[in-house]
């Protein structure tokens, strides 16, 4: 039994309460007799009790219609457990038949509303079955609605107002509310409308803070500075989140196209001194080589080396820009030094062989060889993605396969106790 059934249940013995206490406190008036029309005699308890009666009546009528507007009847009912049979079988157009025959009857009742909706998203009339979700929600506001509602818009790819979303979102019951904006934040995301996703994080945090977190936040602040090409933002997402490398890179790209190059070279020695992503190394020597200034990309990545306690990564790329200039023999001592301290690296073996090959050491260079022929992706970095595991060979800010942000680490490992794959 309903709460509302209950209350009404609890009125009806009130007012029949009232009503026998005031005939038993007002018997003699009751009793007496009154005429009408000068020719039809009545007494006042038969008239209160006929027009009890008839109240009785009318209320009820009243009840029963609210009643089947929400519940179904027993033919709207026979009509639904049809169409359910043709939905389980797919025979979606008699589905459709038979369900409209229940809305004809119980219009407003969310079950066949829902179900209305499911047989329209088979049948891939996304707009109809957006619309039968949405009058369910309207009518009962469940996590479950909301979900079918975003599914036929993503589906369908339809244009709804991401304002009338946001406020629908709203009325979710505040247990299910959080996830419930989680499911439009992720809508946002895929449609990159970032300003909606960052309202909806700031509303959606306070009921799970669990499943809003900073790294979600950072990635919707990143998004909206890169659209704004907002330094500001980027420094300060740099800040709280120093290992956040799209940051950087970006920060980079605006310092470049602004012709602020010592400050840009700045910024990607920042960001692979807090990150450790080769990536940052790569621009730095293409950027001095583009310019015809080799000394200075030697420079920088001697400084680097030095500033990072010659770190392995950074020793390689020295070595190989080494190797690019033609100074075999400053390539050769670094990656022979290098050698023993990893246990793979891409291209190691590749550049060691070539080196002797052009020093005419052809026992030394098939040596390289041979182990080089063991290894797969002989002269090139491998990536792999740290939420999906999906590798790839160039380093992006995003894994193109699941689209989680700042995930895509170096392939690659050390002989040293703290060996680990560095992030990109």
């Amino acid at each position: 039994m309903k709460n509302r059934d209950l209350i009404l249940i609890i009125l009806f013995a009130v007012l029949i309460f009232i009503v026998a206490f005031l005939y038993y406190e007002n018997v003699e008036l009751l009793r007496q007799n009154f005429t009408v029309f000068g020719h039809f005699f009545f007494k006042l308890q038969t008239i209160l009790l006929v027009i009890f009666l008839l109240g009785g009546i009318v209320t009820f009528a009243i009840y029963r219609s609210f009643r089947l507007s929400s519940n179904l009847s027993w033919r709207a009912n026979r009509f639904f457990v049809r169409a359910l049979n043709n939905l389980y079988s797919s025979r979606y157009e008699e589905a459709r038949e038979e369900i409209l025959k229940a809305l004809d009857i119980s219009p407003k009742n969310y079950d066949l509303l829902m179900t209305a909706g499911v047989i329209e998203k088979r049948l891939k009339n996304y707009d109809k079955a957006y619309e039968y979700f949405l009058i369910a929600f309207k009518r009962k506001p469940t996590i479950q609605a909301f979900q079918k509602m975003i599914d036929a818009i993503k589906a369908g790819n339809l244009k709804v107002d991401s304002e009338e979303l946001y406020y629908l979102s709203k009325e979710i019951p505040k247990p299910d509310r959080g996830f419930g904006r989680k499911l439009l934040l992720d809508y946002f995301k895929e449609k990159k409308e970032w300003e909606w996703a960052y309202k909806v994080f700031n509303r959606g945090k306070k009921y799970r803070p669990d499943i809003y977190t900073d790294k979600l936040r950072v990635e919707i602040e990143y998004e909206i500075a890169k659209k704004e090409k907002s330094k500001k933002k980027l420094k300060e997402i740099i800040k709280e989140f120093p290992d956040f490398a799209p940051a950087y890179m970006f920060y980079a790209k605006l310092l470049q196209e602004e012709g602020k190059f010592d400050e840009m070279v700045e910024i990607l020695k920042n960001g692979y001194y807090k990150t450790h992503i080769v990536e940052f190394l790569q621009m730095i020597e293409d950027y001095f080589l583009e310019k015809s200034d080799p000394e200075g990309a030697v420079e920088t990545l001697n400084e680097i080396v030095l500033n990072e306690n010659y770190n392995v990564l950074a020793q390689f790329f020295l070595g190989k820009l080494y190797y690019r200039l033609e100074l075999l023999e400053k390539a050769r001592e670094i990656f022979e030094n290098i050698k023993g301290e990893v246990r793979y690296i891409p291209g190691l073996y590749y550049y060691l062989a070539d080196i002797y090959r052009k020093r005419s050491d052809f026992d030394t260079a098939f040596a390289y060889l041979k182990q080089l022929a063991k290894e797969q992706h002989l002269d090139k970095f491998r990536f792999k993605c740290e939420n999906c595991g999906w590798e790839m060979e160039k380093w992006s800010e995003r894994c193109p396969k699941c689209g989680e942000i700042n995930s895509v680490r170096i392939m690659y490992e050390a002989y040293t106790s703290d060996s680990s794959i560095f992030m990109l």
